[in-house]
């Protein structure tokens, strides 16, 4: 409060601005009422704003769709050169070099819709079904001696994720793993890889893959942990200057020879058998000795084969050898 000492023209200002007071709670009013509204507007527009989003969102998809429809259908043709001397028309040149490099195709005009040749050199080849392009596509084997190779129509989309697959792809090459690269999925030992777009970056979509990971994680994690414990026994030990002693023998090692032990080890080991023949063979007795020879001849002829006569100094084949 203004105390009543104070002069003349500071009471006069001071009761000019209350007179304004009511005029700027009105501005202040009229502005709030303005801001009200402006949030008002706000929340529809962005109600309509998801609305749109939705229906562009929609509008997208079933762009793509339409525009993936509409390249299964199509082949892109590599380094086809023209003819000596050259055909007519392209389309008569893709046809005939289609037919006579796959023999079991028989591709008629009225199975393409259009041939045209792209701005980098290759034929935009337009079937009329995703089937003969398919087939087309597994008879790549005719062309792996020739410079001609066939690729399908990828969309943009399906093209970035390919690029982007393939960069993780020649760094699996690089490591010896094998890979296989199938339109937009990318196998790598096994495990299947799938570009992610909102994190731009390769994911594992497999749960044996992440539990690996984890499992690698925890047990990475013990050694260090146990690394760690070992390395401060050392440290102690090393500074109390105490040793680690030797596991003492038991008193029946000690009463035990060296032969006996060892003889005692190796009796759960089973000999070695050897076969009939390669005793035979051994001892200078016929090789051939088989179930499969002993098969058709007589008790006498087996006994004078197997038991040869003591006599000898060495048993004689080419005397015995039987007709």
């Amino acid at each position: 409060m203004v105390g009543e000492d104070a002069p003349q023209s500071v009471l006069d200002q001071i009761n000019a601005k209350l007179g304004l007071l009511p005029q700027v709670m009105t501005e202040i009013s009229f502005i709030k009422g303005q801001l009200t509204q402006i949030n008002a507007e706000n929340q529809r527009l962005s109600q309509e704003l998801v609305v749109t989003r939705k229906e562009l969102s929609e509008a997208n998809r079933r762009i793509r769709y339409i525009e993936t429809e509409a390249k299964r259908t199509n082949l892109i043709i590599y380094n086809l050169g023209q003819r000596d001397p050259p055909l007519p028309t392209l389309k008569e040149e893709v046809l005939l070099y289609l037919n006579t490099q796959i023999s079991s195709l028989e591709l008629h005009r009225s199975e393409v819709k259009d041939v045209s040749r792209m701005r980098s050199g290759a034929i935009l080849l337009k079937l009329q079904c995703a089937d003969t392009r398919n087939f087309i596509l597994k008879s790549g084997r005719a062309f792996r001696n020739d410079r001609v190779s066939m690729t399908p129509d990828y969309t943009l989309e399906e093209r970035n994720v390919r690029n982007h697959l393939k960069i993780v792809m020649n760094q699996a090459i690089e490591e010896g793993k094998p890979v296989r690269l199938r339109e937009t999925k990318l196998f790598v030992d096994g495990t299947l890889l799938v570009y992610d777009e909102e994190s731009k970056k390769s994911s594992m979509d497999s749960a044996s893959s992440a539990q690996t990971v984890v499992n690698a994680a925890i047990t990475a994690e013990i050694h260090q942990e146990l690394n760690s414990q070992t390395s401060a026994t050392e440290v102690s030990a090393g500074q109390s200057g105490l040793k680690r002693r030797p596991k003492p023998a038991r008193k029946a090692d000690q009463m035990i020879s060296p032969e006996e032990r060892n003889r005692l080890n190796n009796r759960s080991q089973r000999p070695q058998i050897e076969p009939i023949w390669k005793a035979h063979q051994n001892r200078g007795g016929p090789r051939y000795d088989t179930p499969n020879v002993r098969r058709g001849r007589s008790t006498a002829d087996y006994y004078r084969i197997n038991y040869p006569d003591p006599t000898r100094d060495r048993y004689d084949e080419s005397t015995e050898a039987l007709s």
